[in-house]
């Protein structure tokens, strides 16, 4: 969408590594892969790495709908990705998209 121009910083918030120098990190479990990630993104100003948050699920998903997201996921900290991504906003054994147009 071309809205012309305007002004502002674009800060974009990372949260997962799936490949990395041509390697494919899938089939790592998430924890491993935000390590990695984290410290690629160290000093970066405007890539921002999203920590792994555990036992807070609603209040991150009242957080994004807050900040007008449209939701938000979770997976399986010691789980890897799946090969092949799940179709659109569709849960997996170990991934789950919570949105906004769900409620």
């Amino acid at each position: 969408m071309n809205r012309g121009r305007q002004k502002g910083t674009l800060i974009y918030y990372v949260f997962d590594l799936s490949s990395l120098d041509g390697k494919d990190l899938r089939e790592l479990p998430l924890a491993k892969r935000k390590v990695r990630l984290e410290r690629l993104l160290k000093n970066r100003s405007r890539l921002l790495y999203v920590d792994h948050v555990e036992g807070a699920g609603l209040a991150m998903f009242a957080g994004a709908l807050g900040a007008k997201a449209g939701g938000c996921g979770s997976q399986r900290r010691q789980k890897p990705l799946p090969r092949r991504p799940p179709l659109r906003n569709r849960q997996t054994p170990h991934y789950r998209p919570l949105l906004k147009r769900q409620l």
